[in-house]
């Protein structure tokens, strides 16, 4: 229980983050909601709390925590230091700005659906205009009278884009040089990006491949020689972790963590994100990798 969380929606907030935490860690057998309100009033938050708690209980919950691979959590859970990684940073030769692909306070990845980009494109400056406001863009207007993003304190830290607009849709591939020149950049599944190569987009790869790619990345293709256009040329990779990766397949990350701008944690729903991501954060501390995550 919170002992004497409050009244209103902040000691009903207070209530299901103190306890939710502990019944999520499948700790506890009994809840007390300690609201500053006649007694009554705290029986529905709390009898809500055991019911969200009975759901970890349940068959598909109790497989989804055991399809995660055994780890030992050493947490220590006297400390209250948040979970800290390196930010993207600047390279010798980069033409774009990638420092903003991560931001030290919480991301925001916004996806962006093909259809919407072209739709938004068909209206001209004002679907574009439209789009930059969505994006949560500061604008100025340049002296062709378009638009000219630029990133503010609200605005998107990337966009994930999983199919690249056609090479023949200049005003949607222009959209997107505009945002990349603000430093709002485009993070492409590799396939995608090989297949319909976007300039300054950052390429993503799975980690059960991600050998495989900076093997082609450095020239170890079938023909002996560079094949960049495989991840793009922006030399930015992004990975995606599931959780049920092997260690040996985690070590490879930590061992390749200079290669790689940004890591999302992406678990498929026969896992439990919880345990997933708590054995990922635990594999990365023991190891002492430091991955913008």
């Amino acid at each position: 229980g919170v002992t004497e969380a409050g009244e209103g929606e902040d000691g009903r907030m207070k209530s299901a983050i103190g306890i939710g935490t502990l019944l999520a860690d499948g700790l506890g057998d009994t809840i007390r909601v300690s609201l500053t309100e006649d007694p009554e009033y705290e029986y529905a938050p709390c009898n809500r709390l055991a019911e969200l708690a009975g759901t970890l209980l349940e068959g598909e919950a109790r497989q989804a925590q055991q399809s995660v691979p055994a780890y030992e959590d050493t947490r220590d859970v006297t400390l209250f230091t948040r979970q800290r990684g390196r930010l993207p940073a600047q390279r010798e030769g980069d033409v774009l700005d990638y420092r903003g692909l991560l931001h030290r306070d919480g991301s925001v990845l916004s996806a962006l659906p093909l259809a919407e980009l072209s739709a938004l494109g068909q209206m001209g400056s004002f679907g574009r205009s439209a789009l930059f406001k969505s994006l949560g863009c500061k604008l100025l207007e340049g002296a062709d009278g378009e638009a000219i993003p630029l990133k503010d304190v609200a605005t998107s830290d990337a966009l994930l884009l999983r199919e690249p607009p056609a090479p023949d849709d200049e005003y949607s591939r222009a959209t997107l040089a505009a945002l990349a020149k603000g430093g709002l950049h485009c993070i492409v599944p590799a396939a995608a990006l090989a297949a319909n190569p976007l300039p300054g987009a950052v390429a993503l790869v799975e980690l059960a491949d991600l050998e495989a790619k900076l093997l082609l990345r450095t020239g170890g293709g079938a023909d002996g020689g560079a094949t960049t256009s495989a991840l793009g040329d922006s030399g930015r990779l992004a990975v995606t972790v599931r959780g049920d990766e092997s260690d040996e397949q985690l070590a490879t990350l930590c061992a390749r963590e200079a290669e790689v701008d940004l890591l999302l944690v992406e678990t498929p729903e026969r896992l439990s994100r919880l345990h997933a991501s708590r054995r990922l954060f635990n594999t990365l501390k023991e190891r002492r990798g430091d991955l913008p995550l």
